[in-house]
């Protein structure tokens, strides 16, 4: 879990956010996660989408690892 205070200036209305994602070749199922906005200060308001979910889609394929740690 991380909690970071993500601040807009005055006539932002866009932020990107960058999460690394980190390969550990290991062949395993879809990962996913959840990034949430909350509790906005200063007369800010969130819109109706203040959650959303990321998969991150497994690019490792069985045969390929099997392979791997054959040799």
């Amino acid at each position: 879990v991380v909690d970071k205070e993500l601040v807009f200036e005055h006539g932002e209305i866009s932020k990107v956010i960058a999460i690394s994602i980190i390969d550990d070749f290991e062949a395993e199922k879809d990962e996913s996660f959840a990034v949430e906005l909350f509790d906005p200060k200063g007369g800010a308001k969130l819109g109706k989408h203040s959650k959303t979910v990321v998969t991150i889609i497994n690019d490792d394929d069985y045969k390929s690892m099997a392979n791997k740690l054959a040799s």
